[in-house]
């Protein structure tokens, strides 16, 4: 009988001694461990300066959402994630954000800060490609509206406005420059080519005024007797000038010289003689006054007291 019951007890005291060992087994088969699946590339580690981020609360044991430094619980900031494994808050990395506790790319067009649980979309005139900075227009281009991927390049006869958010129109005869920045008036003699690209010089013989929008702006460049063709305008000479051979500038003819403001054609002063001109307001006067002394001047039409010399 004594046997029989040390026996018993011997039986006992080993499920007893055994019974943990048997526990934490079934507890490592259940135990999933998640940190295989949880995403380190879309956040980085803050909890060196976590202190400056949340708000502190004194607990007794941590949550879920908490982390604990120094015998304390603290929640994680809504711009992070919680990783139960590691036990650590993460923020999410630039172009990403916050969502269930999971790191969520932000959508096209919008960009997310070091400090958020949301993304917000660029504005007009700027673009995203990588949801992490937004990048202003560059030259000659534009777009209108928030949340862009691209700007569109602004189109021929249209100039970038100054905020980039749109292309406004250059005004007839006028096209752009090549940054797409300014408008330019196409000159005389040219019109606007049909793809409203650049100025078109006129067929031969023919010319235009400033701003012409169409070859059909380009005439004739005859002109009557006595004018010549100035920005596509028939213009008269002044007094005693006659055109040039090509019609592009009046002159004085052989023998003449123009007067003191070129508003006529006068004969030149004689050999011992030179031109003198006086001014009274806007009336011009010129005479000839001659050599001082014993000087004269070598040829006629002399225009100073400096081209007197001695005799």
């Amino acid at each position: 009988m004594n046997l029989f019951i040390i026996l018993s007890l011997v039986v006992i005291l080993v499920i007893i001694i055994n019974k943990p060992l048997l526990c934490n087994d079934t507890y490592r088969d259940t135990f999933k461990d998640v940190s295989k699946d949880f995403n380190k590339d879309n956040y980085k580690d803050f909890n060196k300066d976590f202190n400056k981020d949340f708000n502190k609360e004194t607990l007794v044991s941590c949550n879920n959402n908490q982390i604990e430094i120094d015998g304390k619980c603290y929640n994680c900031p809504d711009y992070s994630i919680y990783d139960p494994n590691l036990k650590q808050c993460f923020r999410c990395k630039p172009g990403y954000y916050a969502q269930n506790n999971t790191c969520v790319q932000c959508t096209a067009g919008t960009v997310s800060g070091e400090v958020t649980n949301h993304c917000v979309e660029c504005v007009s005139g700027s673009y995203t490609q990588d949801n992490v900075n937004c990048n202003v227009c560059s030259l000659g281009s534009s777009a209108s509206q928030y949340g862009s991927t691209m700007c569109i390049t602004c189109p021929n006869g249209t100039i970038q406005n100054a905020d980039k958010t749109q292309c406004k129109r250059c005004a007839d005869g006028w096209i752009a420059n090549n940054d797409k920045t300014e408008c330019l008036q196409c000159p005389a003699n040219t019109y606007v080519s049909e793809d409203l690209s650049k100025c078109t010089a006129c067929p031969d013989n023919k010319s235009s005024k400033p701003g012409s929008t169409s070859v059909i702006d380009c005439v004739s460049t005859t002109c009557p007797s006595g004018q010549i063709l100035v920005d596509g305008t028939c213009n008269k000479c002044p007094q005693n000038y006659v055109p040039n051979s090509s019609k592009t500038e009046c002159v004085c003819p052989s023998g003449l010289y123009p007067n003191y403001n070129k508003t006529y054609c006068k004969t030149p002063c004689p050999t011992g003689y030179y031109r003198q001109t006086s001014v009274n307001g806007n009336f011009f006067s010129e005479y000839c006054v001659p050599c001082p002394g014993r000087t004269t001047t070598i040829a006629p039409n002399a225009t100073s007291s400096n081209d007197c010399v001695l005799i």
